[in-house]
């Protein structure tokens, strides 16, 4: 991991942070990564890099505006744990 990031890459596919934040976005009804893109502020290339897996770090920073733009908690985006509740 590198300074002021978190490390995107999953060990389980189906238990990363793309995955979770795929699972958000339907949740709330979000319907495309251009949408999420516009809510944080970033190109939409970036969002759909993330939820296909392709970028192997996220800044905080990011962390935070996704987690906030989906009302889930940054943790759970960031860490799989038993009991950890996605919404806010």
């Amino acid at each position: 991991m590198g300074r002021g990031r978190i490390k995107a890459e999953p060990v389980d596919p189906n238990n990363s942070i793309a995955s979770r934040i795929r699972t958000a976005m339907t949740a709330c009804g979000m319907k495309s990564v251009a949408e999420l893109g516009r809510r944080i502020g970033l190109p939409r290339q970036t969002v759909h890099r993330w939820i296909n897996g392709a970028t192997k770090n996220m800044t905080h920073e990011n962390l935070y505006k996704v987690a906030d733009v989906l009302q889930v908690r940054a943790r759970w985006l960031a860490v799989v744990e038993e009991g950890i509740v996605a919404r806010n």
